[in-house]
This record gives C-alpha cells, structure tokens and sequence, in this order.
C-alpha cells in the first residue's frame, strides 16, 4: 500500500473505530471505578513502543529509547513498526525484539496486524508509547495492546479520549528529539543526551560490504561524497530540482577529479537517479550510481566512510548524521529547526518561504504546493557549490585546491 492509502484509510474509518474503543473503555472505567492516570507501573517488564513511519523519526527516537533503557535496565523493549524499517532496528543496541507489518497490500498488512496483536497479548505488554502524531491508526493498536499504561501525545484536534493513559503535549516547536523524549519524561525517564545512538555493524559485515562495494568500483582509500537526490514518498515536494543536481555534480566532478561523487538510492528510486545520472557531463567519470544496488550495511559503510553527504531532507541524511559525517542538506516542506542535523559540521540550506514550512500535523504532513515546491527552488546552485568546495577544501592540501567556473 502506498502512504497515501494509509492516510485514506487512517482518515475515513479510524476516527470511527477509535470512537467505539472510547465508548467501551469509558464503561469499563465506570463500571470498575477507574480514575485517569490512576494507574502507574514501578518495574515494567515489558514496554513496547510504536512508530511506523520515516527512517530518520526512527533515529531521533534513540535518546528516547536510551532513556527508557536506562531507567528500566530489566525490561524487555519491543519495537513495533513497517517491515521497511526493520534492517536498521537491528543495529539498535537498546531494542530486545521488533515487530514488523509488511505493508505490500491490505490483505498482507491486516493479516500481520493480527498475527502482531497476538505476539503483543503473548507478551503482556506493561507500557506501550505511541510516537506517532496524528495516526489513528497506531492509538488503536496502543490500546489494543492492552497495556495498563498507554503514553502519547495530546493535541486537541487529534482526539484520542481515553484510549490513552497518559497524554503528552505535542511542543511543535521542539527538535523532534526532544518531542520523542518527552513521552519517556512522562514515566521517570530522562537523558541529557541528545545525541543519535551509533549504529553497531559488527565487522564481518563491514567486510562484506566492503567487497560488495569494491565489485562497484569504490576502494577504502577512495575520498567519496555521497549524493542523495530523493525523498520518500512521505513528501516529495522535499526534493530539490533535478536539474540543479545535475548541474551540481557535473560541476563538482569536474573540479574535484580525485574524488569519487556516488548517488545512493533505494530500488523504487532508481528510475529518477537514472534519469538524472545519465544527463551528466561525459567528463564525470568519477561518479558512480549504486541506487537499487546496496543494502543497509553498505550504505552505513558507505556513508561512513564519506567526505561529505549532500541531499535532501531524508532517511540517509539522518544516517549519515548518525555516523559523524559531515552533511549539506536542503529544506522546504519541513523545518531544519524541528528534523535538521545539528553541530557545526552540517550546513542547511533553508529559504523559510511565507509558505514554508507546510508539513504539520494539522495536514498529515501534506504539502500543498502539489508539486510546485518553491521553497526548494528557491535555493541556488552558486550557493551550494561555494558551500560544498569550502567543506571540502578543508579536507585537502593547498596545492591541491583549483577554482571552478559557475
């Protein structure tokens, strides 16, 4: 199914739902004399916690994870989330088990919904939290986990009566770290550490990535900047324009000859990064695409081992934050100041149009522009290239430094 679908769905028939879980939890209080935020849990033994969409929501959710860790050291954490994301959950050292739903099509996804539910019965969920913003969706699957505590956000127009036990406010204007951080506050757990959790890839599968790679042409002593010119389809209009990729790169390849420029994608993706690959300059012989070509673990090596990223605001550039590589990154639809990488080594390129930022929860993080992104067009070749040639100046010898031509 496609995301679209699932906000349809979401949209249309889980207000009704959550309407009818209302009404029964609300007879079952009153019946057994429950009072709200009554009940609290010491010593969970299991806490399962849900997000289903964005590979970097994924990864700015490790402080908060860190922080359930650390305050309940015994318990057994569960994730629950898309199959999609379950090769990067793996590396994450505070998570015991993931639960996946596949989501090729309804049937597949209705018939895991239920084989996950009876895994979560299994399990006697203690705490479960719900980190998504305005799904219905996953405040159904929270209280049908049947955890005594059910943390999630509170906002007004996103009602959620009493399937939930303990309600957060949503702080709209707090790095999304941050937000993911409070759910965990709401029980005793706290870090000052803000920072994305490293990812762990043990060595045999940095060797065989490594191999992998070298098959493609890239060596561990090559000097590489990883390209990324897509967006999910959680929001396309966060892609900066084609053409200016093209004319990015041709520009960069040529300056920099001793440096390998490698576009990186995902399968569906492949199809765009094509088009846009084979409009580049004969003279760029220095830039390979690997889109549809690498797993996880070779992006990870890959991203690791790069000068720089450059792309746009996405899953990989998350990644590539989370492993200490410096990134130029380009804005629109969202705000840098809610998803943008922080620390000096990063530089973020966005216009902050009357129109921009469009992504909310009031919307479903839907752009309006339909296409028209203007925010992203807005931002210019020149200024990425002098931004681009200072980071990368600075990683080699005077002599070697040449001047390009805009």
């Amino acid at each position: 199914m496609k995301i679209a679908t699932m906000k349809r769905i979401d949209h249309r028939f889980g207000l009704i739902i959550c309407l009818g879980l209302d009404f029964f939890e609300r007879a079952i209080k009153l019946i057994r004399g429950i009072k709200r935020d009554s009940v609290k849990i010491l010593n969970p033994k299991n806490i399962l916690i849900t997000k289903y969409f964005g590979l970097g929501s994924l990864l700015f959710a490790t402080p908060m994870i860190r922080a359930i860790r650390q305050k309940f050291p015994r318990s057994r954490i569960t994730l629950l989330t898309f199959s999609g994301n379950r090769p990067l959950l793996d590396l994450f050292e505070d998570i015991d088990d993931v639960f996946e739903l596949r989501t090729e099509n309804f049937f597949i996804f209705s018939k895991d919904l239920f084989r996950v539910l009876c895994q979560i019965w299994r399990e006697k969920i203690d705490i479960v939290f719900d980190l998504e913003f305005f799904s219905k969706f996953s405040t159904m699957v929270a209280y049908l986990s049947g955890a005594r505590v059910r943390v999630g956000y509170y906002m007004r127009h996103m009602w959620r009566g009493e399937l939930l036990t303990h309600q957060v406010y949503y702080n709209c204007y707090k790095h999304i770290s941050e937000v993911f951080l409070a759910l965990a506050r709401s029980v005793g757990a706290d870090t000052d550490n803000l920072n994305i959790a490293p990812l762990h890839l043990d060595n045999q599968k940095k060797k065989n990535s490594w191999l992998k790679l070298i098959g493609y042409g890239i060596k561990e002593s090559d000097r590489l900047v990883s390209v990324n010119v897509n967006a999910s389809e959680l929001c396309l209009e966060r892609k900066w324009p084609a053409e200016d990729f093209i004319t990015l790169v041709t520009l960069l390849a040529t300056k920099y000859t001793d440096i390998k420029f490698i576009f990186i994608g995902s399968r569906i993706e492949k199809g765009y990064v094509d088009n846009i690959f084979n409009q580049l300059s004969p003279k760029c012989r220095n830039v390979i695409n690997l889109t549809g070509q690498s797993r996880l673990e070779d992006l990870i090596v890959l991203l690791g081992n790069s000068l720089l990223f450059i792309g746009n605001d996405s899953g990989p550039l998350h990644l590539a934050e989370a492993l200490n590589t410096p990134t130029v990154s380009f804005f629109g639809p969202e705000t840098p100041s809610l998803y943008g990488p922080r620390g000096r080594e990063h530089i973020v390129f966005y216009k902050g149009l009357y129109c921009s930022p469009c992504l909310n929860i009031y919307n479903v993080k839907t752009a309006m522009c339909g296409g028209n992104n203007k925010c992203m067009q807005a931002i210019t070749v020149e200024e990425v290239v002098d931004a681009v040639c200072r980071q990368l100046d600075k990683k080699m010898p005077e002599k070697q430094r040449v001047s390009i031509a805009l």
